[in-house]
C-alpha cells in the first residue's frame, strides 16, 4: 500500500512539473480571466501573457481566449467553466513543424511591454530619414513569391510626378516608367522578372534632384516559392478552426517572418479592426510600419487610444 501511494504521488508530482514546464502565449482574449498557479484570485487575461499548464482559465458569457502552446498547438476556449490549460492541450490542434516558427515571432510581436523599434535595417530612424524618398515595398533584401511585385513609395511635399526604374544587378535597365501616383503594380505586360534573380529599383521625383537609395529585391526560385507557399498553406490549415483574431494574428506573423510585409500589413489591419482596443495588436502593426520607414504613422498608432474618439 505504501509503495502504491509513493507511485501515485510520484505520478501527480511528475504531471504537475510537466504542466508547470509547458508554455502558453495568449494570442487573443475577450472577457476571459486567469488564476495563476499559487494564486487564489482570477485576473483579466492579457494578450501576450505567458502562462503554464497549471494556470486556470475561464471565460465570461460570449468571451473567448486563444493560446499558442510551446509544442505548436493552437488552443481555443470559450466556456465559463474553470479549467487548467494543461487539460485543454490534448484536444488542441497541433503541428510541430510550425511550433518554433510561430512562437519565435509571435512571442516578440505580442509582448506589449516591448517598445516599438526605432531601427530600420540597423540604422536608427530620424526625421531626416523620414523625409527622404524611400520604398515602402519591396523592402531591401526581400524575397518575393511571385514575379509581379507591387512598388510603393512615400510622397513628400510638393512632388507630383515620379520616375520608377527597375534594373538588373549589372545595372541594365529593365523598365522605366513615369507616374503621377506612388504605386506601381508590375504585370505580365512588363518585361519578365526571372526566378532566382536579384533586381534593383530606384524612384526619383521628376521635378527635383532627389532620389531613393538603390533598393534590391529577389524573385524567389521555384523551390523557394514552393516552400513559402507550403508554409502559408500549412499555417492556414492549422488555423482553420480558430477565431478570426487569432487567425489573422498568426497569419500576419507568418507573412512577416517570410518577408511578405504587404500581406502582413493586411492581416494586422484586420486584427485591429476586430479588436481596436488591444494595445498589443496596435504595437504589432506599428513595428511593421517602422520597417516600412513610416515612423510618424507608427508613433501615432502606438499613442492612439480609441476611447478618446468614443468620448467625443
Amino acid at each position: 500500500m505504501k509503495r502504491f501511494l509513493i507511485v501515485v504521488c510520484s505520478f501527480f508530482l511528475s504531471y504537475s512539473l510537466f504542466a508547470q514546464g509547458e508554455s502558453y502565449t495568449t494570442v487573443a482574449a475577450k472577457d476571459a480571466q486567469v488564476k495563476k498557479s499559487g494564486s487564489k484570485n482570477f485576473e483579466n487575461l492579457a494578450v501576450g501573457e505567458k502562462l503554464t499548464g497549471n494556470d486556470v482559465i475561464k471565460c465570461n458569457p460570449n468571451g473567448n481566449a486563444s493560446f499558442l502552446h510551446s509544442s505548436g498547438k493552437i488552443i481555443v476556449y470559450n466556456k465559463t467553466k474553470e479549467i487548467k490549460l494543461s487539460d485543454l492541450s490534448s484536444s488542441a490542434t497541433s503541428n510541430k513543424n510550425l511550433a518554433g516558427q510561430l512562437l519565435e515571432v509571435t512571442n516578440n510581436k505580442l509582448n506589449p511591454s516591448n517598445k516599438v523599434s526605432s531601427n530600420i535595417g540597423g540604422v536608427r530612424a530620424s526625421e531626416n530619414v523620414a523625409r527622404d524618398i524611400f520604398f515602402i515595398t519591396p523592402r531591401r533584401g526581400t524575397i518575393l513569391i511571385d514575379q509581379y511585385p507591387v512598388f510603393i513609395w512615400n510622397k513628400t511635399q510638393g512632388e507630383k510626378e515620379f520616375q520608377l526604374t527597375i534594373l538588373t544587378e549589372d545595372l541594365d535597365v529593365i523598365k522605366t516608367v513615369n507616374l503621377t501616383d506612388t504605386i506601381y503594380q508590375y504585370s505580365e505586360k512588363d518585361p519578365k522578372l526571372n526566378r532566382g534573380e536579384t533586381y534593383i529599383c530606384i524612384v526619383k521625383p521628376i521635378s527635383s534632384a532627389k532620389q531613393s537609395e538603390y533598393q534590391t529585391f529577389t524573385i524567389a526560385s521555384e523551390k523557394e516559392a514552393e516552400d513559402m507557399k507550403a508554409r502559408i498553406k500549412e499555417t492556414t490549415e492549422l488555423l482553420s478552426s480558430v477565431d478570426d483574431v487569432t487567425k489573422h494574428v498568426l497569419l500576419g506573423t507568418t507573412y512577416e517572418a517570410l518577408g511578405l510585409y504587404y500581406n502582413a500589413f493586411d492581416s494586422y489591419k484586420k486584427v485591429i479592426t476586430l479588436s481596436p482596443n488591444e494595445k498589443a495588436y496596435r504595437k504589432m502593426l506599428a513595428d511593421l510600419l517602422v520597417k516600412y520607414n513610416l515612423i510618424k504613422e507608427a508613433q501615432f498608432l502606438t499613442g492612439y487610444n480609441p476611447a478618446d474618439n468614443n468620448s467625443k
